[in-house]
């Protein structure tokens, strides 16, 4: 297991919005966690992504409601366990600043959004008949991977290599990256898992690792338009 710690790559202004959505995500959790069970899976019903719902309205040429719409963009917000939150926020506060970094506070921004809702859609394409919630920023946070692929391939990254050893937690190693082979490595992984999840139980299935494509791809077609 590879697990990222921090690139050797500094930035010359401070990440104000890497920052901001770091905060965001991890308030809305907060929230989520303080809310209850009950109060909890309503706010899941109404701000998680139902791909089935969106393909059932586009194919009775309904016109989606707000609720639907909206839920494109609150689902990045939103977290199912600390371990699902702080993955993406670490990926995100690594390889984010960097990004920022080149494209500047607004088009960040932008950048992040659209990759993520590319992400959304990726995933909508591929499991239209899907009543699982979508919720998580991961397919936000691979598009910001792919951007940083392509900005940065050369990049070191501190990273933590976990080997397992039975009936012990695992031995931890720390070597330096590339960025290219770490994203890329990341990315293949995502790209065969999904293409395997079919084959695995109905629970592995609430991995939208095909979002996580979409968001790398877009990522990296985005950077080249944006920067």
């Amino acid at each position: 297991m590879l697990i990222p710690i921090k690139d050797e790559n500094p930035t010359r202004r401070f990440p104000w919005i890497t920052l901001l959505l770091i905060a965001i995500n991890i308030t809305v959790y907060y929230l989520q966690m303080r809310s209850g069970i009950r109060a909890e899976n309503q706010i899941f019903e109404r701000y998680a992504l139902y791909p089935k719902a969106i393909k059932e309205s586009v194919l009775h040429g309904e016109a989606l409601t707000f609720t639907t719409i909206e839920s494109m963009l609150t689902h990045m917000f939103m977290h199912g366990g600390w371990l699902h939150l702080g993955g993406n926020m670490l990926f995100l506060w690594i390889f984010g600043n960097n990004v920022e970094d080149v494209l500047g506070k607004l088009r960040y921004l932008f950048f992040y959004l659209a990759s993520g809702l590319i992400a959304a859609l990726t995933h909508i394409a591929l499991h239209s008949s899907s009543n699982i919630p979508v919720i998580g920023a991961s397919g936000a946070v691979a598009g910001v991977l792919g951007g940083y692929m392509l900005l940065y391939p050369h990049a070191r990254v501190v990273t933590a290599l976990v080997i397992p050893i039975p009936f012990i937690w695992g031995l931890i190693r720390f070597v330096r990256i590339p960025a290219m082979l770490l994203l890329g490595l990341w990315f293949l992984l995502q790209f065969f898992s999904g293409i395997m999840s079919p084959l695995q139980p109905a629970a592995g299935m609430q991995v939208a690792y095909f979002a996580h494509v979409g968001g790398f791809i877009a990522g990296m077609l985005l950077i080249g338009i944006m920067k």
